[in-house]
């Protein structure tokens, strides 16, 4: 029997059987932005993976923004994985910040998630079953009428074991061949005030894409999968200098 969850904001079930196309109710309020994060809309790509640092809201929700606001006027079908925040604290962050996407969430092209429904689906983390769920949500997103996929996940829960941490650097690995190969675009967010320098150096090595402190960058120290694997970690206090040389330019 599937279980129905009651939020502030709407009553949501936890499925990955998405709403058919002929079934969605157009919204009728567009998303509109007061401030949008200038010139940055336009580099948030079907394709792209994409690594977002931060250490304030402001920092995390800008490009964010962006991010969905791209993929909601393009008829994309998006996806927002929580952290500790609910679906209701989300839209009003998005609301407060001159952005309207009640609509799209009654409509179901933007749907909210957990990381249970998600990256721990069954109870445990595992890359290969966390790819073939996105693989399963475009496929059933682009048979729906959906131009493509945007998905952003909040990487903390892999914080406090060791092993999932490990296991989680190995789906960010696999994620950038999906991502080529399909119509998916994937935004990861990671808190740098919860985050050992350690991961975040991990986190910057496998996203070609990066957002630090809410500032859109290529990735130059992006690793291909044979050489991420093959390096040895960098010790702790040279992520400042990896942050430094990343953002000087």
């Amino acid at each position: 029997m599937r279980r129905i969850y009651k939020t502030k904001y709407k009553v949501f079930s936890p499925s990955f059987e998405l709403l058919k196309y002929s079934e969605i109710i157009k919204p009728e309020r567009k998303v509109f932005m007061n401030n949008p994060v200038s010139g940055e809309a336009e580099k948030f790509q079907l394709g792209h993976h994409i690594c977002s640092i931060f250490n304030t809201n402001e920092q995390q929700f800008l490009p964010l923004i962006s991010f969905f606001n791209e993929g909601l006027t393009s008829k994309q079908k998006c996806l927002y994985i929580l952290g500790a925040q609910t679906a209701y604290d989300v839209i009003n962050e998005f609301d407060s910040r001159g952005v309207r996407v009640r609509d799209y969430a009654d409509s179901k092209q933007l749907v909210f998630l957990t990381k249970d429904e998600t990256y721990l689906r069954d109870g445990y983390f595992e890359a290969d079953k966390m790819i073939s769920i996105i693989k399963k949500i475009e496929n059933q997103s682009l048979s729906e009428g959906y131009t493509g996929v945007r998905g952003s996940g909040d990487m903390t829960w892999a914080i406090g074991d060791p092993l999932v941490k490990e296991k989680m650097f190995n789906y960010e690995i696999k994620l950038n061949q999906l991502l080529s190969e399909g119509k998916i675009a994937a935004f990861c967010r990671y808190d740098e005030r919860k985050f050992p320098k350690e991961l975040l150096i991990k986190a910057i090595r496998t996203h070609p894409y990066l957002i630090i402190y809410g500032k859109f960058y290529e990735n130059k120290y992006f690793y291909s999968p044979p050489e991420y694997v093959s390096n040895e970690d960098l010790p702790d206090e040279s992520y400042e200098t990896i942050i430094s040389l990343i953002t000087e330019n």
